[in-house]
């Protein structure tokens, strides 16, 4: 899972925990209707019992770029598409 720096949650528990406390707030990107980082995500909703609203895209790589640019908030996502995101954002970081 992947979430935008913007969202106060550094561990997975701490999705649970905000979406309880904020409910409708979250909103999770995917690839696709059946892909199964979706069925992932969804997955993760039913077990926490929290309201998170699919936004689907065509593909990982706008997914990404609107999960990057604070469109959505988190995404359940393969590592290497995730890799260089992730990567960029941590040679920014002031230290």
């Amino acid at each position: 899972m992947v979430v935008n720096p913007r969202v106060p949650v550094k561990t997975l528990q701490e999705p649970v925990r905000y979406g309880k406390a904020n409910p409708g707030k979250l909103n999770y990107a995917s690839s696709g209707a059946g892909a199964p980082q979706r069925m992932a995500a969804e997955i993760f909703k039913k077990d926490a019992n929290i309201d998170m609203t699919h936004v689907p895209y065509k593909g990982s790589g706008p997914a990404m770029t609107d999960l990057v640019g604070g469109q959505v908030t988190m995404m359940v996502e393969t590592a290497p598409a995730a890799q260089r995101p992730i990567a960029v954002k941590m040679e920014n970081m002031e230290i």
